[in-house]
This record gives structure tokens, sequence and C-alpha cells, in this order.
């Protein structure tokens, strides 16, 4: 169904590039959509207009959106380019339980309640440091409650100051980027998302 080339936007939209798009017929054009378009900004810097960059999509043979909620996040901020579908993230069950079972690439503390968010460290999506806040709160309140980041990314910093602000080092762990995360997904009680 897909051949190995990918037809992907470039950095700079130009009239030369929807040439591109259409050079070779016998490659479907597929467009993933990972995040939801209305909490994120700064993609349209590459194109002169929203309607370049509807336009933009609009040549691709899919457009193809991992939840139902990226797919309203895209529809709505770009506008609807009838060529949009959902199809969720494939998961291999049998190699995740697999990999479950190995031990955690660092060791965590584990309280009664333990709490797993895996994903990359951007909190302005993903709301990091907003979760710290109320862990903090539940544990100072005497909950005995644990939380483990597990992932890399831009806020990283920012989420390391918001533990030491908290004074949360004693029960949020940092994990980093993992290559195998389901240890610790397997450890929790709530997998945070």
């Amino acid at each position: 169904f897909l051949k190995r080339k990918e037809a992907s936007l470039k950095e700079k939209w130009t009239d030369s590039n929807q040439n591109d798009m259409h050079e070779d017929s016998s490659v479907r054009r597929i467009a993933w959509v990972h995040t939801d378009f209305r909490r994120i900004s700064g993609f349209a810097n590459n194109f002169k207009s929203m309607n370049d960059v509807h336009r933009a999509y609009s040549l691709f043979d899919k457009v193809v959106c991992v939840s139902n909620e990226a797919q309203k996040g895209f529809q709505e901020v770009v506008g609807n380019t009838e060529n949009v579908t959902t199809i969720y993230n494939f998961l291999p069950v049998d190699e995740v339980r697999r990999k479950a079972q190995q031990p955690p690439g660092i060791q965590v503390r584990k309280n009664k309640l333990h709490l797993v968010l895996v994903g990359r460290l951007l909190d302005a999506v993903k709301g990091q440091n907003r979760l710290i806040d109320v862990v903090a709160r539940l544990y100072d309140e005497g909950k005995d409650i644990s939380l483990a980041l597990v992932g890399g990314g831009a806020d990283e910093q920012k989420i390391r100051d918001k533990i030491v602000e908290k004074h949360a080092q004693d029960y949020v762990t940092m994990c980093g980027s993992q290559m195998n995360p389901y240890p610790f997904i397997r450890e929790a009680n709530l997998l945070v998302c």
C-alpha cells in the first residue's frame, strides 16, 4: 500500500514544492498529524498564508491523524481538505508485554500511588509543570504519591526547576529518554496521558 518513498512539507513552501509533489504519480503521499493543531503555534511560519497551509495538505493523497482530537484540531485550524482520516497508532501487543517484563533503565521511588507520564517534555503542550503542582499539593496534604516523568524534550530544565521549586525531588523522578518505557508503565498505578 505505501511505498518506501515519503513526501513531506518542506521548510519553505513555494510553487516549485507543489510541482515536486506530483513528480512521481506512483508514489502515495501521506502526511501524518501527531498533534492537535489547536494547541500548537509556529507550523504556519513556513507558509505565506493559511490558504497555503490548506493547499499544501490538500496535495497529499491522505492526511492521517493519529486520534480523533488531532483530526478535529487539524480540520478546525487548517480546514477540511477532503483527504483527512484517523488511524490510531499501531501497537504490537506481544512485543509491549515482553518489553514490560524487563527491568526499568533507572531506579524510581515508588509510593503507594505511583503515577507515570511518558512523552516529550514540552510543558506548553503536555502540562508537566501543572502535573508536578498537583502531585506536590497531594504530597503536602499527606498522600503517599510519587511521579516518574519518562522522556526528554525542550522543557527538561524548566521541569527540573519546577521539581526543585516544589521541593519534590524525593517523590518526583526525571527518568530521561528511555528506549523501553514499558517497565515504567508496568510499575504505574496510573498512567498520565
